[in-house]
């Protein structure tokens, strides 16, 4: 099972928001094999045994689900001994699970296929019950091109599927970028008298290609456009790639997270269409602190003359006051690939910057020290592709690195932003945990971690007590 450190923090906006303190406290702790052969269980750190869960709260069972294909469930009824009471792998020696969620009877999840540039698949089945040797797989349901991430609307009549149209090799070995899309499966009762017990829809990002130029200005990233020298003509629909979804109050919209892209699609359900695309704009850390390398001998916070996408890896909506806002983790992702026989990627740390002699005049002296200095800004990895300095062509002047290192809130009307906690989270993890800052479970090493990552906000979870809202996430 990974391990994770995590935090939990009281966030309101202003005039809405009051602090407060949660704590949480560990009451037991159940391990979940990552494979099963022949009978036996085995279990092992770092290989993704639990990637997703879910929760059947009217059963008190977790569902988990891991990199080699095995469903776990655990029994928590009693959380001071929670017990795993089944585990069972996906139909046909499957390892490709990326999500799960229970919705009333039954237990979707998401999968791609064994080949990445092939059509994917929701499985629904029938939930654990006691006793039995297996849950029923229902319906296999084909979606679009690996899917990531699955919800259900509140009555579970309704599922929608993030199709990242990941590019890979289809089944005859060639490579392939495919079209991200939003897949929308309609369950029907036996009284609507349908010929199919579902139908599915799905919401298409074609129409965009025609403005591409339009809404890469806005901000909307469009990093990959091709290998050098390949007449491949590539489309903006190709590289849109939807990675989490929430709806609104009354889930008639689906707000889509792209995160490579640093967008928000606002897609609606009815039609099956993607009204509009949001660019979520650049983050200044000259207004917050943030510590850039993991050579500079510990917890160095500091404000820095650079930009960073918020990418969000989770989208929340909730409302406060009848406004609708949607709670952003701020995770963070790079635009890198492996195709016929070529790597591209948009990476370049710091001290590249400075090796390859492409810093325009305008970037300052000090700016030019600390982009070579890997206890500052040489180890901190920025992208290649944005920057570029208008008056000397091929030299860069702004520097724009990956993941706002935070948690935001967004007016889900117009996408503007109403908040963001900065360098909170780095703040208080160093206040709190500082034996774990920015450290990984491999190393016993703290400050360590590859320099982007660092201090990842990858959750969201919003919940209400005592009157006040809740906004939550994993570091």
């Amino acid at each position: 099972m990974d391990v994770v450190v995590a935090l939990l923090f009281l966030y309101m906006a202003p005039a809405w928001i009051c602090e407060g303190k949660m704590e949480l406290k560990p009451v037991s702790t159940v391990y979940v094999p990552f494979t099963v052969y022949e009978g036996e269980a085995y279990y092992r750190m770092g290989v993704g045994a639990a990637e997703q869960c879910t929760y059947d709260k009217r059963n008190r069972m977790v569902y988990t689900i891991g990199e080699q294909g095995l469903i776990n469930v655990i029994d928590i009824s009693d959380p001071l001994n929670a017990t795993l009471v089944h585990s069972q792998f996906l139909p046909n020696g499957m390892k490709t699970g990326t999500d799960l969620e229970v919705c009333g009877d039954v237990l979707g999840v998401s999968m791609t296929a064994q080949v990445k540039a092939e059509r994917g698949s929701v499985l629904i089945y029938d939930l654990y019950r006691r006793g039995k040797s297996n849950m029923e797989l229902l319906y296999n349901i084909s979606v679009g091109f690996h899917p990531d991430m699955l919800l259900f609307t509140d009555d579970c009549r309704r599922l929608v599927t993030c199709n990242e149209g990941e590019d890979g090799e289809d089944a005859n070995g060639d490579w392939r970028n495919p079209e991200g899309s939003v897949s929308i499966i309609d369950f029907y009762s036996e009284e609507e008298n349908a010929t199919e017990p579902y139908s599915v829809r799905t919401a298409s990002f074609q129409k965009f290609d025609s403005r591409a130029d339009e809404y890469v200005r806005r901000g909307v990233r469009w990093v990959f456009r091709g290998f050098p020298g390949d007449d491949e003509e590539f489309q903006l629909s190709q590289e849109l790639e939807p990675e989490y979804v929430t709806f609104n109050k009354d889930e008639t919209k689906a707000y889509v997270v792209m995160q490579e892209n640093n967008a928000v699609a606002v897609v609606d359900l009815a039609t099956a269409s993607v009204d509009e695309l949001y660019s979520l704009g650049v983050k200044n850390w000259a207004e917050s602190g943030m510590d850039a390398s993991d050579k500079d001998g510990g917890i160095r916070i500091n404000n820095w003359p650079i930009y960073a996408y918020y990418q969000p890896d989770c989208i929340k909506y909730l409302e406060v006051g009848g406004h609708g806002l949607l709670l952003t983790s701020n995770e963070g992702a790079v635009r890198t690939t492996l195709g016929k026989g070529r790597y591209f990627s948009e990476v370049w740390r710091g001290e590249r910057f400075v090796e390859n002699a492409v810093l325009a005049p305008s970037v300052t002296g000090m700016m030019a020290v600390a982009l070579g200095d890997n206890t500052m800004l040489g180890r901190l990895k920025f992208t290649n592709c944005d920057g570029n300095s208008s008056r000397y062509p091929g030299m860069f002047d702004t520097f724009y690195t990956f993941g706002g290192r935070s948690f935001s809130l967004w007016n889900a009307t117009t996408l503007e932003q109403i908040w963001d906690s900065g360098d909170d989270v780095e703040a208080r993890h160093a206040q709190y945990y500082p034996s774990l800052f920015n450290s990984e479970y491999k190393s016993k090493y703290k400050d360590d971690r590859p320099t982007w990552t660092m201090d990842e906000a990858s959750s969201d979870m919003v919940t209400y007590l005592c009157g006040n809202i809740v906004c939550g996430g994993k570091v």
